[in-house]
């Protein structure tokens, strides 16, 4: 059991407990139900050791920069590519010198 699901159990649980006892004694069928939901969830959690440890904490980078989910490797990525195509075409242009002229096949 992951620290997350038994989080959740103990809020369930927590949860069922104020419910039984706001339930009124008449409502014989709705406190079974959630007595026998919270047996369950006792039960669950008794099978399981607690969770004492914290998860390790990391930091994610890309070249040195934070990385907040994928926005900066892909504005990196973006940005390099742009920046690559056109540093391309500036270079064909000076390859070309005059780009209106038509071009000749090789003879």
């Amino acid at each position: 059991m992951n620290r997350l699901e038994q989080q959740s159990l103990f809020s369930e649980r927590a949860a069922l407990e104020r419910m039984i006892a706001e339930t009124p004694a008449e409502d014989v069928i709705d406190l079974r139900s959630l007595s026998v939901r919270l047996e369950i969830i006792n039960r669950a959690l008794a099978h399981h050791s607690i969770e004492t440890r914290f998860p390790a904490k990391a930091r994610l980078t890309f070249r040195r920069r934070p990385v907040v989910g994928s926005h900066g490797i892909f504005a990196e990525f973006g940005m390099t590519a742009t920046k690559g195509v056109a540093q391309l075409e500036m270079s064909k242009i000076e390859l070309c010198g005059d780009c209106t002229k038509r071009r000749q096949p090789f003879e």
